[in-house]
């Protein structure tokens, strides 16, 4: 079984690959949490629930959305490792700019 884990430290899980919530929303912009809510756990066919983190608040099974959402884990590792390169990319190009704006010795 599959599952879907949105955590309250800001990352989604899914079947073992973690994603922060910036770019998770990226591919998934409609995506929320129920107002006052912290924590989702979603295992296809099993269960499903949202915590606020005191109550455990039991959803619906199947979340035809979290099934959509699984069913796109390629699409958002692929969006993962371009998200990676850009930020590589960024970082390299802000040392080369400290870097040149050193005065020389």
């Amino acid at each position: 079984m599959s599952f879907f884990v949105h955590s309250p430290n800001g990352t989604i899980t899914i079947d073992g690959e973690t994603f922060d919530l910036d770019l998770f929303m990226k591919v998934f912009p409609d995506y929320s949490l129920p107002q006052g809510m912290e924590k989702r756990k979603y295992i296809q066919k099993e269960h499903h629930y949202v915590s606020d983190g005191v109550k455990t608040y039991h959803q619906e099974v199947p979340w035809h959305n979290g099934d959509k959402i699984i069913s796109r884990l390629k699409d958002l590792i692929a969006v993962r490792s371009h998200w990676d390169e850009a930020k590589k990319l960024e970082e390299q190009e802000v040392q080369n700019l400290k870097f040149q704006s050193k005065p020389y010795q």
